[in-house]
């Protein structure tokens, strides 16, 4: 029995009342996402190929990201760094165009993110304390001084003079798997499969979605796992992985969140917000995930938060799911050693309007059956 209680959320609550009119007014008025037609175009980084992932051995501050990124041919780079915490550590990921005035932008992209992470969580009727405790703490050691970046993505070129100097700062290059590490369809580790139970998915879930002043769109997943779902997924071998998966229709080539997240965080323990990299067009992906899952709690509330641009419709419709996969090799914990085993749904397709759920408009739900 599921014995830790999720907060009920104000779902499609929004930070200031006068921004909402602002903030929608510039979204051209536009269907709701429903049946498949046409595929929105990819980012950059997407139509490119995949990026350059690379843990560093000594970990980047805040001002020797103004020296390292200072090239704009890196394009655009993800940085993450952990706020250590209780009872969870906050894992915090940033996004920012490679450049002279990278180091500003890392600080104030840090700063932004967690003012509005935490202004969306004290917006809700019930804001989780522990998270916001650990907002606040964050906010606090960014005040004090230095951040440590302990990983990065860059979408330039691995030749390059820039991505080199990287490399030789002592910090390693993630191995990168073929594209099929990345699909969302099993690639069949099943040598421990038969002795596990099947069902691996967190019970609860709590779904928090809103648009803030800057027309930016926050999205905040609160889950938890019973013994018994965990144990079926940590059942599956030392290098066990999960993934919680939110995805919104694009079928129709209409979708309400952007395709780029500047901001995001999770309090799963090694935590990593997945790539894009050969997902399908029909479906974009907020997704972040734990290389390790071994080292998930049972009836702990986790959270992740993922903060996008706009996208060019008001309202979409979405689907949550859970991936269980694992590492190879073992050792490596990027995202494309990281190759998907199973998929549960949490709420299937599309049931989840977006960004009004649970109150979801009568007979607008897209017609597409696709999962």
């Amino acid at each position: 029995m599921n014995n830790f209680t999720m907060r009920p959320y104000r779902l499609g609550a929004v930070v200031g009342a006068a921004a909402l009119a602002v903030s929608l007014a510039a979204v051209p008025a536009t269907a709701t996402s429903s049946a498949p037609s046409s595929a929105a175009p990819q980012s950059p980084t997407e139509a490119t190929g995949a990026p350059l992932q690379v843990r560093f051995s000594e970990p980047l501050t805040t001002t020797e990201v103004g020296s390292y990124l200072s090239d704009p041919a890196l394009g655009r780079v993800q940085l993450v760094t952990v706020f250590p915490g209780q009872p969870a550590d906050l894992t915090v990921g940033i996004g920012l165009q490679a450049g002279p005035r990278a180091a500003e932008a890392a600080r104030r992209q840090l700063q932004d993110g967690l003012a509005a992470q935490l202004a969306s969580e004290r917006a809700e009727a019930n804001p989780a304390p522990a998270t916001t405790g650990l907002l606040v703490s964050a906010q606090q050691a960014l005040k004090n001084g230095e951040v440590a970046f302990t990983r990065a993505k860059v979408s330039g070129a691995r030749e390059s003079a820039s991505v080199q100097r990287l490399l030789q700062r002592g910090s390693t290059a993630q191995p990168t798997a073929p594209a099929t590490a990345n699909t969302r369809t099993s690639t069949a580790d099943t040598s421990t499969a038969a002795q596990c139970a099947p069902n691996f998915v967190p019970v609860s879930d709590a779904i928090g979605m809103n648009v803030d002043g800057l027309n930016l769109r926050n999205l905040t997943l609160d889950f938890g796992w019973t013994p018994a779902n965990l144990a079926n997924l940590k059942c599956h071998g030392p290098n066990v992985t999960y993934e919680h998966d939110f995805a919104i229709n694009n079928y129709d080539g209409q979708h309400f969140f952007g395709s780029y997240a500047d901001y995001w965080s999770s309090t799963m323990p090694d935590a990593y917000l997945d790539t894009t990299f050969d997902d399908p067009a029909g479906e974009r992906y907020l997704t972040i995930g734990t290389s390790d899952a071994l080292k998930l709690q049972a009836n702990f509330q986790y959270s992740n938060y993922i903060r996008t641009g706009a996208g060019n419709t008001r309202n979409d419709w979405a689907k949550l799911q859970g991936q269980r996969g694992h590492r190879i090799p073992g050792q490596c914990h990027g995202t494309f050693c990281i190759f998907a085993d199973a998929t549960q749904d949490i709420h299937p397709a599309w049931v989840i309007c977006v960004p009004d759920w649970p109150v979801c408009p009568v007979g607008t739900r897209p017609t597409s059956t696709r999962p």
